[in-house]
């Protein structure tokens, strides 16, 4: 599938949750999107949900205390599925497939290039965490809450470092230049052309019959 189709279905979901408050209806889309995630990616999201289920609850307890319960409900339950769709999109999209697709829609290739590269450093990011964490700790230091700047402090660092070098890297290989040629642009398929003329007819019929 075209990763521009996956743009499509995101941004079509995302505007069909944030439209509607049929609560029956975002139950119903949660659970297929916790289906749809632990199909994929089983152990990955098991622990993504360990950092979620905490901002769930604190949507939750933010809506009960200063909306209604009823609403508390519809609110986590919309922050939860527009995360899981995300989490979903970038579990079968690669960073590279978003800036084709991106580049091929005319967005400007400064702002693809930062959002790609985000994606990506986020796994490093997590990886430097893992080192540094690991290193205090053969160090004999207990890492804990109250002692936790041993860690936050040479992250921050190491992360100022990455972008340093990634700086001039960029500047070395030419990086401003604006007759900028792209290797192996995507290719719109009948397939592609199909799928969005489904996921279209879907959404307009959620939209207008829900």
């Amino acid at each position: 599938m075209d990763p521009r189709v996956k743009i499509l279905i995101l941004v079509l979901f995302d505007a069909l949750i944030v439209a509607k408050e049929v609560l029956l209806l975002h139950v119903f889309l949660f659970s297929l999107l916790i289906f749809l995630a632990f199909s994929l990616q089983r152990r990955k999201f098991a622990g993504f949900l360990k950092g979620f289920l905490p901002m769930v609850l604190t949507v939750f307890v933010i809506g009960y205390l200063f909306i209604s319960p009823a609403d508390a409900i519809l609110l986590s339950l919309r922050f939860s599925e527009l995360i899981v769709a995300s989490y979903i999109f970038f579990a079968l999209t690669d960073a590279e497939e978003i800036s084709k697709a991106l580049l091929s829609m005319k967005v400007p290739y400064n702002f693809v290039f930062i959002f790609t590269s985000a994606i990506r450093y986020v796994e490093l990011v997590k990886v430097k965490f893992r080192e540094i964490r690991e290193a205090q700790m053969g160090r004999g230091l207990e890492v804990k809450l109250r002692n936790f700047q041993a860690i936050l402090v040479p992250l921050i660092v190491g992360i100022f470092v990455l972008a340093d070098e990634l700086a001039e890297a960029l500047e070395s290989r030419g990086f401003t230049c604006k007759d900028r040629s792209f290797f192996e642009p995507p290719g719109w398929k009948f397939r592609d052309t199909v799928y969005t003329l489904l996921v279209i007819g879907v959404f307009l019929a959620l939209f207008l019959t829900i």
